[in-house]
């Protein structure tokens, strides 16, 4: 990229104004290069995904199974630490534990966190490691063998829905912990002695990440800056600000031994030296930068919450490569085809949806509060235009339109949790979770209850009848439904099958049956008169079901973090 004139002086004027550090450092010392030429704008990707089926699968009927999206084997992988051997380790969050990367790439489970997610992971002096589950208030400890217990469990002081963090002071191994809270709106800072949580401070600003020095001091990545807090006499000191008010990610700071600052804001990674000097490091290829870490050579590991990657970063090679290739899919969900045959999947913990090609290519995330629960729902239109219902705790209730020529907007606000969309005879049906019913929704907001009377209905479809198929039954916002009703043309509601822990549902023209992804790794096979078989078996977590015009069969599994492909065989 070339500077004019005036770009220079833009940027040297930025550079002085924003990343002064705290005392005597000023633009007399900034130099190489800056902030609008990044080190490193390519990857050397010279690793294949394995694309062999790992999984013992059982399908009834002539199918072929193979992955259409491969995993690497990283289901959401959020934070990464080096132990004292500088091995490396990543959290995984739909994952349940931490797996160990190998100097070459290689991919080993090693501390299970099941049934609770590992979003942050810190580790004291003695290589343990904890792990912090803030969606459930929950923080294993993990020794250093990998075996894993309760440190705190569904504690409700450190349960939230807003991305929180924990670090390890390794002056004194106190574990930290921060807490976003979403209801107030505010963070408490905690440490941890002899068991018990402290209160250090509250009512902060929210804090994305915390990181030590060798030294036992604190750095915290809160909105656009660096701040350092003392923690003898609790008060803050500003080290630096991103450029351009960017906000510094989730798990997205860390410390070389010389002091030099290294951070994340999302699709871009920095570097602000001990001396003052800011620089552009990388960009071009992230897409959600999280967990940072830098080994004793000076090596950044870096992972991608989006595209589930790995990175090795070597600034004084000016090089990037992938340690673990990415899988370019992570938690996916809801499945639907364009009519060009590209399949469209939301991916709840990336908070986006992907498209992908006919042959299973990644082409593109486009964010959206896809989180659960509940279940978001996908729906194309004739038109290529695409629904996406967003209800996550913490979030507003909305539905929108990603338009096929670009731009978006939102449809309503109204609707009650929605989940579940299809549409039918070119109109789009929405399942509203908290309101108990199903509405139609026309293409400028307005609702017209097509259904009432439903217990927190989720997934729906319609047979080319004009039966409505309604999964429902859940006993709380976080559970899974319970059974499926059909609801006919004239209203009549006739519940077909009772099943634990469904997730989505689709109706299968060819068979004029039901399949329904339940827990166990199931897939579920309904007939009209109720009588259910288990279709498909050795999944982990089933969720989208879909059909191509070849009646192929597309299952997304967000614990093993691919997309199956059933060939059907004549």
């Amino acid at each position: 990229m070339a500077f004019k004139a005036g770009d220079m002086k833009k940027n040297i004027i930025i550079i002085c104004l924003a990343f002064i550090i705290v005392i005597g450092v000023g633009c007399a010392s900034i130099k190489d290069y800056l902030v609008g030429t990044p080190l490193i704008d390519t990857i050397i990707n010279n690793k294949e995904i394995d694309r062999s089926v790992k999984e013992s699968i059982t399908i009834s009927g002539s199918y072929e199974v193979s992955y259409f999206i491969p995993s690497n084997r990283l289901s959401t992988p959020s934070d990464i630490a080096l132990n004292a051997s500088g091995e490396i380790f990543v959290s995984e969050v739909r994952g349940k534990g931490i797996s160990k990367i190998s100097a070459s790439g290689e991919v080993t489970f090693w501390g299970n966190t099941s049934p609770y997610g590992s979003y942050s992971i810190a580790i004291d002096s003695a290589d343990n490691f904890y792990s912090y589950d803030f969606s459930s208030g929950t923080i294993y400890k993990v020794s250093s063998n990998g075996s894993a217990s309760g440190l705190f469990v569904n504690n409700s002081d450190l349960q939230c829905n807003a991305e929180s963090s924990i670090a390890v002071n390794p002056a004194n191994n106190e574990l930290y912990i921060v807490r976003n809270n979403e209801a107030t709106g505010y963070t408490t800072l905690y440490k941890v002695i002899s068991g018990n949580l402290i209160t250090v401070l509250d009512n902060l600003n929210f804090i994305s990440v915390m990181v030590f020095n060798s030294e036992g001091r604190l750095f915290l990545g809160m909105g656009n800056e660096i701040r350092e807090l003392n923690l003898s006499s609790l008060s803050f000191a500003v080290i630096a600000r991103m450029p351009e008010s960017q906000s510094i990610n989730h798990h997205g700071l860390a410390l070389d031994a010389a002091g030099n600052f290294y951070a994340s804001t999302k699709t871009k990674l920095y570097k602000v030296g001990s001396d003052g000097v800011i620089k552009y490091l990388a960009s071009g290829f992230f897409y959600d930068l999280e967990g940072l870490v830098v080994s004793a050579d000076d090596t950044i590991y870096a992972v991608d919450r989006q595209s589930c990657g790995v990175y090795k970063i070597s600034e004084s090679a000016r090089q990037a490569e992938y340690l673990v290739p990415p899988s370019f899919i992570s938690t996916p969900q809801a499945l639907g085809f364009n009519s060009a045959g590209k399949l469209i999947v939301t991916e709840d913990e990336a908070g986006a949806f992907a498209v992908y090609s006919i042959n299973g290519s990644f082409e593109s995330f486009t964010s959206s509060i896809v989180y659960q629960p509940p279940l978001a729902g996908l729906a194309i239109d004739s038109q290529d235009n695409i629904y996406i219902s967003e209800s996550a705790p913490g979030f507003s209730d909305r539905l929108l339109l990603f338009r096929q020529e670009g731009g978006s907007q939102v449809v309503s606000t109204e609707l009650q949790k929605p989940a579940g969309l299809v549409f039918y005879n070119n109109e789009l049906y929405a399942a509203e979770f908290d309101a108990g019913r199903v509405s139609k929704v026309s293409s400028d907001g307005v609702r017209e209850t097509y259904v009432s009377g439903l217990t927190r209905p989720e997934s729906i479809d319609f047979d080319p009848s004009g039966n409505l198929y309604v999964s429902g039954g859940a006993s709380a916002l976080d559970a899974p439904a319970l059974y499926v009703e059909k609801i006919a043309v004239d209203k009549t509601i006739t519940r077909l099958a009772s099943i634990e822990g469904i997730t989505y549902i689709k109706y299968d023209p060819s068979s004029s049956k039901l399949l329904v992804s339940a827990a166990g790794g199931k897939i579920h096979l309904i007939s009209q008169n109720g009588d259910s078989s288990v279709f498909v078996s050795g999944l982990e977590t089933p969720m989208g079901i879909i059909f191509d015009q070849s009646g192929n069969m597309y299952v997304s599994d967000d614990t093993i973090n691919t997309v199956f492909k059933f060939t059907k065989i004549p």
